[in-house]
């Protein structure tokens, strides 16, 4: 699936709404005035039969709110985007990564770009963080980050909205951004240009990098059950504290 298409994927799964009944079916997607710019790319690389207008509305969050609304209703592009991996209705819960698209940069650029954020915490630092109802889709992004930074990030349904929020900072942000958002790419004006910024970020020479932690080998569990906690630390060039750690986790795995 070639970059401009799968981007769009990800942005209609986020953030689109579609629609079949035979005659009055619809593709549609709605944002901020601010991002407009996106809607009439996604539209024309979709069809030349779109439309997009605006409409003020009083909402839960803002007064005199202002968004744009792209709409297509030809019946052969909303077969075709159902085809894809946008499903009919309400779909927050349902959705799933298109099996071709678990590693593609692009189209989980259109997913951030319709469900997630990008900036600088308040402390200055740069971040990315997407926000899921389903579980596939976290599942899938987690699997995607670990394949960037080498790292496993851990989570669950939060209690307030029943949705998975998954966040880096620092320099796995800025890392995995930079494979995001790379030159000329189709994405939201906005947040290229907050991720043109992260991707200038340097880390304060007085902030302290703390290491990763070094992951165990099977071999090395192994080492930990043949051995005492002092003689497994001296064979493993690991800490006394780590060793009784990990003895605890494989007595628990094993339970």
């Amino acid at each position: 699936m070639r970059s401009e298409l799968a981007y769009i994927i990800g942005f209609l799964q986020a953030d689109g709404h579609l629609s079949s009944e035979s005659g009055k079916g619809k593709l549609r997607t709605e944002l901020s005035i601010k991002d407009k710019d996106i809607l009439s790319k996604i539209g024309s690389i979709l069809t030349s039969n779109f439309s997009i207008r605006d409409r003020t509305r009083d909402t839960n969050f803002k007064d005199n709110y202002t968004s744009s609304i792209l709409t297509i209703c030809d019946q052969n592009i909303r077969k075709f985007i159902h085809e894809c991996g946008v499903p009919e209705g309400n779909k927050s819960y349902t959705v799933n990564t298109p099996y071709d698209l678990i590693d593609s940069v692009d189209y989980w650029r259109g997913f951030i770009d319709g469900d997630g954020s990008l900036g600088f915490t308040k402390q200055g630092f740069p971040f990315l963080s997407l926000n899921a109802s389903s579980e596939n889709i976290a599942v899938n992004f987690i699997n995607f980050l670990e394949k960037l930074i080498g790292k496993r990030k851990r989570t669950s349904r939060n209690n307030r909205d029943n949705t998975y929020n998954i966040c880096i900072t620092k320099e796995d942000a800025q890392l995995v951004i930079r494979k995001l958002y790379y030159e000329n790419c189709l994405a939201l004006n906005r947040k290229k240009r907050i991720s043109a910024k992260i991707k200038k970020w340097e880390r304060p020479a007085t902030m302290k990098k703390r290491n990763a932690s070094k992951p165990w080998l099977p071999i090395e569990d192994t080492v930990v059950l043949e051995n005492d906690n002092k003689n497994a630390a001296m064979l493993l060039n690991r800490n006394i504290q780590s060793i009784k750690m990990r003895r605890w986790r494989l007595s628990k795995k094993h339970d």
